[in-house]
């Protein structure tokens, strides 16, 4: 009887309302003091110069603004991680874009202070002469071929990126630069170029430079 008697009152007391409270409040400071782990927010690695010139020389190409004031402002100053992203990007266009990859020599080739800059001059000239706007490979029978050998518009836009070779090298041998040498054969490879307007340029800036 005893025992019933003291199962029943310890019951009723763990109900008892004032019990509750007292747990209710014991839970609170438990959780209160209990210690918290403070999750660090995910930072974004900055975005390198290089990568950012990247995206810049993306926007002009896809924009085809030859007079986006950015060419001579933000892709002014080209460091190697650049120029590599840009030489990658010229391999990856059109051979019939023939502004889109002029305008990359012309970017690496105001920046040339290293072997491979003038390695990548001389990958451009050994391209194969570009026939037509529309396919670099088949002639589109305006008579190319037979006005072959003189200066019009339409020839010197499809030897365009050869062309900014050569005043990329001619303006480099005025600057006295310290890579004459790499500058001067790599005139010496266009004066050898299969394309005769390429060849006669290269010819006449040799001759201008006392070459």
């Amino acid at each position: 009887m005893l025992g019933y008697f003291w199962t029943r009152n310890r019951a009723e007391i763990s109900n008892s309302p004032k019990l509750s409270t007292v747990r209710t409040l014991n839970e609170a400071n438990e959780q209160e003091t209990s210690p918290t782990v403070a999750l660090k927010p995910q930072l974004k690695e900055p975005e390198s110069i290089a990568r950012t010139q990247l995206r810049t020389l993306e926007s002009i190409l896809d924009s085809k603004n030859d007079n986006d004031s950015r060419l001579d402002t933000e892709l002014r100053s080209l460091d190697d991680e650049a120029k590599n992203a840009f030489r990658s990007k010229y391999r990856t266009l059109p051979d019939e874009d023939r502004n889109g990859r002029g305008t990359i020599v012309f970017l690496v080739g105001r920046n040339l202070n290293d072997a491979s800059d003038f390695e990548f001059l001389d990958e451009v000239l050994k391209e194969r002469p570009c026939l037509s706007l529309a396919d670099c490979r088949k002639n589109s029978g305006n008579a190319y071929s037979e006005e072959f050998h003189h200066e019009g518009p339409t020839e010197v836009t499809l030897a365009y990126p050869q062309m900014v070779v050569l005043e990329s090298a001619r303006k480099y041998l005025q600057s006295k630069g310290p890579l004459e040498a790499y500058a001067c054969r790599t005139l010496e490879k266009a004066a050898q170029s299969s394309n005769e307007l390429v060849a006669r340029k290269a010819e006449a800036i040799q001759k201008s430079l006392g070459g």
